[in-house]
């Protein structure tokens, strides 16, 4: 029962990336880098909610 993981650690090392960066978190990078991260929470529970 091993879980796709690909698009969660993207979603983290793009999150990882922008919290250390002024500028991106002056544009609002952070704040949508932590939106995908929580959709891909998400969607990985959800998949588990199905089995």
């Amino acid at each position: 029962m091993l879980e796709d993981v690909s698009d969660l650690k993207e979603a983290y090392d793009f999150y990882k990336k922008v919290k250390k960066d002024e500028n991106a978190i002056a544009c609002g990078c952070l704040s949508d880098a932590e939106d995908w991260l929580w959709k891909e929470l998400d969607a990985l529970f959800a998949d588990d909610e199905e089995d």
